[in-house]
C-alpha cells in the first residue's frame, strides 16, 4: 500500500512537470510570434519611410503617416 501510494505520488509530480513545461513552451512561442510580428512592423515602417524620403517627402509627413519616431527618420534620410 505504501508502495503504490508513492507510485501515484511520482506520477502525479511527473504529471504537474510535464504541463508546467507543456505551459511555458506554448508561453515562449507566444512571445516569440509577438516578438517576430513587431520586428516586421518595423521593418516595415523604415522600408516605407525609405521610399517616402526616396521620393521627396518631408520628414514631418513620413513621421505623421507612418509613425515612426523623428530621429529614426532624420537617421534613414542621412543614409539616403
Amino acid at each position: 500500500m505504501l508502495y503504490e501510494s508513492r507510485q501515484s505520488e511520482i506520477s502525479d509530480q511527473r504529471t504537474r512537470i510535464n504541463s508546467a513545461e507543456a505551459r511555458g513552451l506554448e508561453q515562449g512561442l507566444e512571445q516569440r510570434i509577438e516578438q517576430g510580428i513587431e520586428q516586421g512592423i518595423v521593418r516595415k515602417s523604415i522600408e516605407a519611410a525609405n521610399n517616402l524620403l526616396k521620393l521627396g517627402f518631408s520628414e514631418d509627413i513620413i513621421v505623421s503617416s507612418i509613425g515612426l519616431p523623428i530621429e529614426k527618420v532624420r537617421e534613414l534620410k542621412k543614409l539616403i
